[in-house]
């Protein structure tokens, strides 16, 4: 019997387990870029108090890379769930065409385990017509 379940070596789990990786690792850098950015307002907040005309510039240059990260972190999570509704779908499509082939296989090992009358061509032709239908049928409910 043909044996389709994917093993822990499956490529289809392996990219999953890869890209699960990536993100949290993706993840991780975003949070690490914001408490970056925190604790740099806080200290040009701290270097306003000494010298007040830098820190307005400096500061709305911090709200321009807060706001950044912001959208960067949107991205990336936006990202991440359209590639795990992606691979979602791309599991379910693997299940079907498992399914299938399992079927099918089935049904040409019955076919090929049978015993073949040998008789008359016309016969031969008969048993021929009969296993391509009993093949053909999954193909056309499908």
């Amino acid at each position: 019997m043909l044996l389709l379940s994917p093993p822990s070596s499956h490529p289809l789990h392996t990219f999953q387990t890869h890209s699960s990786l990536l993100l949290q690792i993706l993840c991780e850098e975003c949070e690490c870029c914001v408490r970056s950015l925190l604790e740099l307002g806080v200290a040009v907040q701290e270097f306003g108090e000494q010298n007040p005309l830098l820190c307005k510039q400096l500061g709305d240059a911090v709200a321009k890379l807060i706001e950044v990260q912001r959208q960067t972190t949107q991205q990336v999570q936006d990202r991440a769930n359209r590639l795990r509704k992606q691979a979602e779908r791309q599991a379910e499509d693997y299940q079907g065409m498992k399914v299938f082939i399992s079927g099918w296989a089935e049904k040409a090992e019955t076919l090929v385990s049978c015993s073949i009358i040998w008789g008359s061509a016309s016969q031969l032709q008969e048993q021929i017509r009969a296993h391509q239908v009993s093949l053909n049928e999954p193909l056309c409910r499908e």
